[in-house]
């Protein structure tokens, strides 16, 4: 929100009141808008580092890591075409990352380091059937929540970023499912992933740049 100090404008109203307010009044008021305006945003930053925007960087950095770690694995079992999906969406989470943390700092927060959990590593099947179970809920139930509450708390940025996150989330359900369903003999294909907002298609789009993934 910004706050401008009155400026007097012929022909109006108010510009023709008598007893005008000296400017260092007018500066004076301004500075107490803006100092109420501060504690606002204060509020509604500690709200979501405290509920919402920590655990959602943290969740989203620790998905990054895992999707590399079981695309080594797949590379390792010799799943060349999974490891290349497990990359696109390693990449796509560090993004939405990436774009969590901006909220934060708009919001006048630096987010902290996220912390890494130690990840169990199995086969390639099994590492598949992670993300179907994961993806899936994060679409269907996390984000959706996420982005009705940014609405309610007015928070544009962060309604923006939650948006992202949950549409590529849902891609990458629909793109695990069908790895899962035909392990072993996966199509040859390409993947692309959106710098701005994570999206992640085998055919890039114009709305953004996009980044192929090798």
């Amino acid at each position: 929100l910004g706050v401008f100090a009155y400026s007097k404008e012929d022909g109006t109203r108010a510009g023709a009141m008598a007893a005008q307010l000296s400017d260092k009044i007018k500066q004076k008021r301004r500075e107490l808008a803006m100092h109420a305006q501060h504690k606002v945003a204060v509020a509604v930053s500690e709200h979501f580092v405290g509920r919402e925007m920590k655990v959602l960087i943290e969740g989203e950095a620790n998905a990054s890591h895992r999707y590399t770690l079981f695309a080594r694995r797949a590379d390792e079992e010799g799943y060349a075409q999974v490891a290349k999906l497990f990359r696109a969406a390693a990449l796509a989470e560090s993004i939405h990352q990436r774009n969590h943390e901006r909220v934060l700092r708009g919001l006048d927060v630096e987010p902290k380091s996220p912390k890494l959990e130690d990840v169990k590593v199995g086969s390639t099947r099994e590492n598949v059937e992670v993300p179907v179970k994961g993806e899936s809920k994060e679409q269907e139930e996390m984000y959706p929540a996420m982005v009705k509450q940014a609405r309610r708390d007015n928070v544009p940025a962060a309604v923006t970023s939650f948006t992202y996150a949950l549409n590529t989330e849902g891609e990458h359900a629909r793109l695990f499912r069908d790895a899962l369903a035909q392990l072993g003999r996966n199509p040859r294909v390409d993947y692309y992933v959106g710098e701005t907002s994570g999206d992640t298609v085998t055919r890039p789009t114009q709305k953004e740049a996009y980044r192929k993934v090798e």
